[in-house]
């Protein structure tokens, strides 16, 4: 199995794992703290911008590992699902702030 294939297994695998905390946010944002179990607690806002910043850091070493190597295009994987997941981050972020 080649490398890349990790690479991209991984990466949807990780990515993924922000659908759970994205309903909730969105949840708590449209139901407006009505429930009990609907607290903007339960979203840690230092991790969601630590993990934000950390994947734009991501994103920037994937595109310098395409740059150096461009025909192996390993930095594809790196690229690709720490954007989707930057994308489900700031969806969070953007939630949470809403309520």
């Amino acid at each position: 199995m080649e490398s890349k294939y990790i690479g991209y297994l991984a990466g949807l695998l990780t990515t993924s794992s922000f659908i759970p905390q994205i309903i909730k946010s969105y949840q708590i944002m449209k139901y407006n703290f009505t429930s009990k179990s609907k607290k903007k607690s339960d979203i840690s806002l230092p991790f969601m911008y630590v993990i934000f910043i950390g994947m734009c850091f991501w994103i920037f070493y994937g595109i310098l590992i395409n740059q150096d190597e461009p025909n192996i295009g390993d930095g594809n994987a790196v690229i690709l699902w720490n954007s989707v997941s930057v994308f489900f981050v700031g969806c969070i972020i953007i939630f949470t702030h809403l309520t």
